[in-house]
């Protein structure tokens, strides 16, 4: 299946291999062991020629492999014969330290695959539009359990935006705590453009019946981000709840353009109740 540059340990030639994403990320697909993204900001298409990263983050630290949290994948995609070539993958651990990269395959390159689902996205005359996250970061919160020991660690560094973000979006997906409205305010303070830990604090908030300051929460991450479907629907969710049908329509309608999957992920990830009624346009 191609090389291994030294598993355990960084390779030699690490510059050559790719980053964990820190731009925007496009949702692709949730497998049994791990949920992959396409990373934006490191896709590119010339002609019939693409090039595109893929990360994959392990549902555990140890998913991947049995020993790593995740894999960037770097790929050169023939969109005409829909093949894959020059495949680089390069593994990390859940703190985003590189530890082996490997060619994954040759100058033949291979068939695109049904679990390469980057290859019709990025291959696309009108690609779609996809549900988006911030970063790696955003992602693991999103996708990963957190470790045992994450109260913690936060704990020991309060300060720390990354393992306060965690512990909310944590809560926010039911692992609660008797501090987690406090330990979320820390999260939106230390990241106060993030819109991932505005969207965790409300859906907190709706969870614990604070309807009115969870609207406030969802009205500010539209400020930062106006398209965000999330957002939108929390935001409809709430209009409705207080008899505003008119409102909670719209911004329904405005969702679903936007994410079709919208209260399907919402109520995964959030365990929210989602009924017919806020599911119909």
């Amino acid at each position: 299946m191609g090389r291994d540059h030294g598993a355990g340990d960084a390779p030699a030639a690490s510059a050559k291999a790719p980053a964990l994403p820190s731009g925007p990320l496009q949702y692709l697909e949730a497998t049994v062991s791990d949920v992959r993204y396409l990373a934006g900001d490191q896709t590119t298409k010339g002609g019939k020629v693409a090039q595109a990263t893929v990360l994959i983050v392990g549902k555990t630290a140890l998913s991947l492999r049995q020993k790593y949290a995740f894999m960037a994948r770097r790929e050169s995609i023939d969109c005409a014969g829909r093949r894959i070539f020059d495949e680089l993958a390069a593994y990390y651990d859940a703190a985003g330290r590189l530890k082996t990269n490997e060619i994954q395959s040759s100058s033949l390159g291979r068939p695109a695959e049904a679990d390469d689902p980057e290859v019709a996205i990025v291959c696309a005359d009108t690609p779609p539009k996809l549900r988006t996250l911030a970063g790696y970061r955003d992602a693991q919160r999103q996708s990963q359990l957190p470790p045992d020991n994450l109260l913690a660690l936060f704990a020991a560094s309060p300060k720390d935006a990354d393992l306060a973000a965690w512990v909310c979006a944590a809560g926010a997906r039911g692992h609660w705590n008797p501090k987690l409205p406090q330990q979320c305010d820390q999260a939106v303070t230390l990241n106060s453009k993030s819109t991932a830990s505005l969207l965790d604090r409300g859906f907190l908030k709706v969870a614990i019946g604070k309807n009115a300051s969870a609207d406030a929460d969802f009205q500010k991450a539209l400020a930062l981000e106006p398209d965000n479907a999330s957002a939108l629907f929390g935001r409809s969710l709430m209009a409705g709840l207080r008899g505003d049908r008119a409102a909670s329509r719209q911004d329904r309608n405005r969702a679903l353009d936007l994410d079709p999957r919208a209260p399907d992920w919402l109520e995964a990830n959030y365990r929210v109740q989602i009924s017919a009624e806020f599911r119909k346009r």
